[in-house]
């Protein structure tokens, strides 16, 4: 994925728009694909921001952008933990602090991510460090964390939804903040008709159904079992149910986090795109709803976690086998689905236990 990441940001500055299909834009991002051995040439999907980001590293040769960019993802993961670490205030060499450890590396999306070169580690640091700082109540800052982490999966802007109802102008007003000096970035770099290409892209993108496997949204879930009209409103009637659900889960909770969490997990549910990779931007979420878990001491909720994280973190997949693709048996394929649905209950519960 950096291959691809790398290769739009090189277009970008060579003058190209990367989500154009004519000629030359298709005949210059097969020849980059060729020259640096890429296996993935499909337009950029992440905010303009983003590339404006990744273009750091254009100034270097592939291979050397490569290295350090893995280098990055190894330092925001390990500042990720250690800020889940201090987000649920125990000791670094302590007992809990080695299942933590457990948690995170046992979790099957991270080889996935360490072997895709996915900017999902730093997503997972933008809102673990948001997370944290909205524990301390340092919201206007915590909202500027958040609003990075949205230009690199966009479809976390769901969350924001929760600081709407809570009113927490604080949180809006530094995700404005954030988000506003990310675009005014981004159009004085590359201009406001790319600007607007992108957003075409990406209304055209999200409206989209992408019916493979290895996309675990609820939208491309029900698509793959009817195939047919009518999966669209049953696909939205469902998500608005679950948002019902968040809403009603969180309606007198006080506790930010608590509040915060069904929104986020919801977020991944309703996106039209959700791979593998992307749930490592929960971890801060597991591990708080473990050791909130931990003071209730039920044995209902331990269940579902368990099952929850069985779900999302263990590897597994059908994709050697096409006849679960499509029609009733691709019900089979809904694991990593299911279990954010889990987590999603499961912090709604907690949501509930935080206002008792």
């Amino acid at each position: 994925d950096f291959g691809n990441y790398w290769l739009n940001a090189q277009m970008l500055r060579d003058g190209f728009n990367v989500w154009s299909t004519d000629k030359d834009t298709e005949d210059h991002r097969a020849m980059l694909a060729d020259r640096y051995d890429f296996k993935i040439t499909y337009p950029s999907v992440n905010s303009l921001g983003f590339s404006a980001f990744v273009g750091l590293f254009t100034l270097f040769d592939f291979r050397q952008a490569a290295v350090i960019w893995n280098i990055l993802n190894q330092i925001a993961l390990l500042l990720s933990i250690w800020l889940m670490l201090k987000m649920v205030k125990i000791k670094p060499l302590s007992e809990e602090a080695l299942f933590v450890l457990f948690l995170v590396f046992s979790f099957w999306p991270i080889r996935e991510a360490l072997h895709l070169g996915q900017v999902t580690f730093l997503s997972m640091l933008l809102v673990t460090a948001s997370v944290f700082l909205m524990k301390d109540h340092r919201w206007v800052l915590a909202g500027i964390l958040l609003s990075f982490a949205i230009q690199t999966k966009e479809h976390i802007a769901l969350s924001l939804l929760v600081f709407v109802w809570k009113k927490n102008w604080k949180v809006l007003i530094g995700v404005a903040l954030g988000f506003f000096s990310v675009k005014i970035l981004e159009i004085s770099i590359f201009g406001l008709h790319r600007e607007l290409a992108y957003w075409r892209f990406l209304f055209g993108f999200g409206t989209q159904a992408h019916l493979g496997v290895n996309n675990h949204s609820l939208m491309s879930a029900i698509w793959r079992v009817g195939n047919n009209p009518s999966c669209g409103f049953v696909g939205a009637a469902f998500l608005i149910g679950l948002a019902g659900l968040a809403f009603f889960w969180t309606r007198r909770t006080a506790d930010a986090l608590s509040s915060f969490f069904p929104f986020l997990i919801l977020s991944f549910i309703a996106s039209p795109w959700v791979n593998e990779t992307h749930y490592m931007i929960l971890c801060p979420a597991i591990i708080s709803i473990w050791f909130s878990i931990d003071k209730i001491q039920s044995r209902h909720h331990y269940v579902l976690f368990i099952l929850a994280y069985l779900l999302l973190g263990v590897g597994y997949s059908l994709n050697s086998f096409p006849r679960f693709h499509f029609g009733i048996l691709s019900l089979f394929t809904v694991g990593k689905l299911l279990g954010a649905i889990i987590l999603f209950i499961l912090s709604g519960k907690i949501a509930n236990y935080s206002e008792e």
